[in-house]
């Protein structure tokens, strides 16, 4: 028998073979776009909030089609 955190991890594997090149271009995209969006909020709080307000709209775009 399996334990759970066994089978966690093979489905999670599992998953991961089970994705879409659209479905993880999208994921990595939507990553890449938080990520972007965490180093504008440290610009704004260091100051710059020009630079911010241009990487926030940069993640914005990546991060725009989460809800599709």
């Amino acid at each position: 028998m399996i334990n759970d955190a066994s089978f966690k991890v093979w489905q999670q594997f599992f998953d991961e073979l089970a994705i879409t090149p659209h479905e993880r271009r999208r994921r990595d995209r939507q990553q890449l776009g938080k990520r972007v969006r965490l180093i504008a909020i440290d610009l704004e709080l260091s100051g710059n909030e020009a630079d911010a307000r241009v990487l926030m709209e940069a993640a914005g775009t990546l991060i725009g089609d989460e809800n599709e």
